[in-house]
């Protein structure tokens, strides 16, 4: 493999198609090491201190308090929530503050259709960013690995930005085996100042607490220098003029860091039915903290009327049929097929005198201090 120590430009397909001639690398077994009397741990010895102090010195934002250059940060997200839209609007907003040169960044694009593709390209292209895509110009996601390796092998990965969309399209997360080996890949590369941004997906069950659960083994996040979720934490959906419009609130939430990233960040954008992706783009707000709040809460409160809207329309109908004690309440939902624990976990959730906060029935003590509910709207 005395390829390997040519230079591949992720850029130049004559480059791809000398790396197409690879396997990807493994790593070095204990049998397969170089047989040699000279080989000892001497060779391996970093002594070159002033390549590291300069890599540190330059510390720059490459997504603005999110991931920083020089590290390997992923987000976990789930599909549709616009985890791809966000990375690229921090991309573009880093190269027109000039903190990162487009030139110096490659989107691979592997988890997109083809006019998502087209639309992308030409959006990337206006700023310099450079997108591959498997099965274009003979690249593989299964290269990826011995680019990896090349690159820092050649002192060639410094500068570089890695976009990985998605994770999963590059390594078998499930795998402890084959994602250990690409992660060691990624840390070659980004120990050399290369920086790796991996965008993962989320499981579709939910912590106790409502929290989105990263997909995986815990070797993905382990190997990780920056981890965040992300989450739609509220949905509007209005219409204007005939168009539907549908906006967003995204909270970024950090659960691993080595560095001063922002725990928690959240930006809005909205969708028009038959917009264009770069209006879109161009929506992309950030949210300050009091309104991200405000924002997170509307959406829980949204969250659990769209949960236990089945029941709260027969609580309703029975108060409207004049059924309005608490035993009387869940003894009509038994009898509609609901149990008891869940209708008296409803009837108690949506009780109060706030509409804002998902009340749909008020409550005052009768006769006996009996329970008696009457409708709020």
């Amino acid at each position: 493999m005395n390829k390997l120590n040519e230079s591949v430009d992720f850029a130049d397909p004559q480059g791809r198609q000398q790396l197409g001639k690879l396997s990807p690398i493994k790593p070095l077994a204990a049998n397969n090491l170089p047989s040699t009397s000279t080989f000892n741990l001497d060779q391996f010895v970093i002594t070159d201190l002033q390549e590291i102090k300069a890599m540190l010195d330059n510390d720059n934002w490459v997504l603005d308090k999110l991931a920083l250059e020089g590290q390997i940060t992923v987000f976990f997200a789930a599909p549709n929530s616009g985890k791809t839209l966000l990375t690229l609007k921090l991309l573009i907003d880093s190269v027109k503050a000039k903190r990162i040169i487009g030139e110096q960044i490659y989107y691979l694009n592997c988890d997109d259709t083809l006019r998502g593709l087209d639309t992308k390209l030409e959006l990337c292209a206006k700023y310099g960013i450079k997108m591959l895509a498997s099965g274009y110009n003979g690249f593989k996601n299964t290269h990826l690995i011995a680019m990896l390796d090349m690159m820092a092998r050649n002192d060639d990965a410094k500068g570089k930005i890695l976009i990985l969309d998605t994770l999963k399209k590059f390594s078998d997360l499930m795998n402890k085996t084959e994602s250990s080996a690409f992660n060691e890949a990624m840390r070659g590369f980004v120990s050399k100042g290369g920086t790796v941004i991996a965008l993962g997906h989320v499981n579709k069950a939910r912590s106790a607490e409502g929290k989105v659960i990263h997909q995986g083994t815990t070797d993905t996040v382990d190997d990780a220098d920056c981890a965040y979720t992300i989450n739609v934490v509220n949905t509007v959906d209005d219409s204007f003029q005939g168009h539907k419009f549908t906006t967003k609130t995204i909270l970024f939430e950090n659960f691993k860091a080595r560095g001063d990233n922002v725990n928690k960040v959240s930006y809005t954008y909205t969708k028009r039915d038959g917009g264009s992706y770069e209006a879109m783009l161009d929506s992309v707000k950030l949210v300050d903290e009091r309104d991200a709040e405000q924002a997170e809460k509307q959406g829980r409160v949204k969250a659990k009327l769209d949960d236990n809207a089945e029941e709260i329309e027969l609580i309703l109908e029975a108060l409207d049929k004049g059924i309005n004690t608490t035993q009387a309440i869940i003894a009509d939902l038994m009898g509609e097929g609901v149990s008891r624990a869940r209708a008296s976990k409803v009837l108690k959730a949506h009780t109060g005198d706030r509409l804002f906060e998902g009340h749909c029935w008020q409550m005052e003590k009768g006769d006996k201090n009996e329970r008696i509910f009457r409708r709020l709207f």
